[in-house]
This record gives C-alpha cells, sequence and structure tokens, in this order.
C-alpha cells in the first residue's frame, strides 16, 4: 500500500513538474514576442507639449523659439525674435477659428492671418515609422545621439531624431513638395500646456486682418 501511495505521488509530482516547465516556456515565448514586438514599433510621443526649440520657417531657421502646442484643442503658440532687428513677435494659431495672429508687444499691434487646415500631431507617425540602421544625431548636444525613425509616400517624407534615453525627440523633419518643417529641440516637456497661453491680449479686439493665408503643418 505504501508503494502504491508513493508511486502515485511521483506520478501527481512528474505531472505538476511537466505543467510547471510547459508553463515557463509559456512565459518566456510570450515575454519574447512582447519584447519583439516593442522592437519593431517606433517611439510614442505625447502630441501635447512645451518646448524650447529652433525651428524653420519660411526657409530660414530662426533659434531659440519658445513653443507651446495643446493639440486636443487645436492650439499652438511662438514666442520668438527676429535676430537681425532685435524685435520680438508672438504668433497664437488658433486651428478651430482657422486664424493666426501675430502679435507685437511692443508696438500693440495685432495682424490677423486665415489659417489654410486644421493643426496636424507632429509625431503621430512615428509609432508605426521605421527604424534606419544608422544613428542620428541630436543637432544641439555634443556627442549625444539617438535612432532615427522614418516613413516616406509619395506626398511627404518625414523624419525623427529620438532620445531613446530619456525618451524625447532630438528633432523632427518633414519635407514635402512645397514646404519644409523642422523642428531641433533643445528642452522638451510633454503634457497640456496652460490654457491662459493661448489667450489673445486686449490689443488683439481690434485687428489688421490680412488676407495672405498661413500654411502651417505643426505649429
Amino acid at each position: 500500500r505504501v508503494d502504491r501511495r508513493q508511486r502515485q505521488m511521483c506520478i501527481r509530482d512528474s505531472i505538476n513538474a511537466e505543467y510547471g516547465a510547459q508553463s515557463i516556456m509559456r512565459t518566456i515565448l510570450l515575454l519574447a514576442v512582447i519584447s519583439f514586438v516593442l522592437v519593431l514599433s517606433g517611439p510614442i510621443i505625447s502630441d501635447n507639449w512645451v518646448a524650447l526649440a529652433d525651428v524653420l520657417i519660411d526657409g530660414r531657421l530662426v533659434e531659440r523659439i519658445h513653443l507651446w502646442t495643446d493639440y486636443q484643442d487645436q492650439k499652438t503658440r511662438l514666442d520668438y525674435e527676429i535676430t537681425e532687428t532685435r524685435v520680438r513677435y508672438s504668433t497664437i494659431n488658433l486651428y478651430k477659428n482657422l486664424k493666426s495672429y501675430e502679435i507685437h508687444e511692443k508696438t500693440h499691434t495685432c495682424t490677423v492671418h486665415p489659417l489654410t487646415s486644421v493643426l496636424r500631431p507632429v509625431f503621430a507617425f512615428a509609432a508605426n515609422a521605421t527604424k534606419d540602421s544608422n544613428p542620428c544625431h541630436s543637432g544641439v548636444r555634443v556627442g549625444k545621439i539617438g535612432s532615427l525613425w522614418y516613413t516616406k509616400n509619395a506626398n511627404e517624407s518625414l523624419y525623427l531624431c529620438y532620445d531613446d534615453t530619456e525618451q524625447i525627440p532630438f528633432w523632427v523633419e518633414v519635407v514635402t513638395p512645397r514646404d519644409h518643417d523642422y523642428i531641433r529641440f533643445h528642452a522638451f516637456l510633454p503634457g497640456i500646456p496652460p490654457a491662459d497661453v493661448f489667450d489673445l491680449p486686449a490689443f488683439c479686439n481690434s485687428t489688421n486682418n490680412k488676407d495672405d493665408f498661413v500654411r502651417r503643418h505643426f505649429f
């Protein structure tokens, strides 16, 4: 009777060990698949953000622009200085109203331009982008390199240089037959900016309206 009981216990232990090993193998395989998928997936970056950046505007690189982007509410703001004149400007783009306000605080002037489209997300393409085999350089931080992600079609080419360590963008670039947009980040903070950043000054109630349309892609 003792031998029979021992045999039953041995069989039970053998079965438990077999199923335990299978369970461990399934877990290992699942983790391997998840890791593989994560490697293939591109960076996921919030399209609500605040940044200090160099931006290509109308064919010229304007350095150290303060940018605020509220993608959900379709609003952006840029604060910048024209190097030659040392004149500071603010531009507030309200995409829901299709209006862009060029604000000159010193002279209390406000010029409004019509916008031609809604605000596009800057980083949405990256999640499904292809990773280049070569790294990319930050452009502003000496010796810092990141991973280069890109996607191309007949209408546009999009590139992202990504800091894998801090998980923030180094720069993003969009090239189309008509436009060339480029943003190189000195500092980047994800999250929805404060709402009052997009408040228009009182003197914008009396605006100088311009008929020239402003084409903005991402800011």
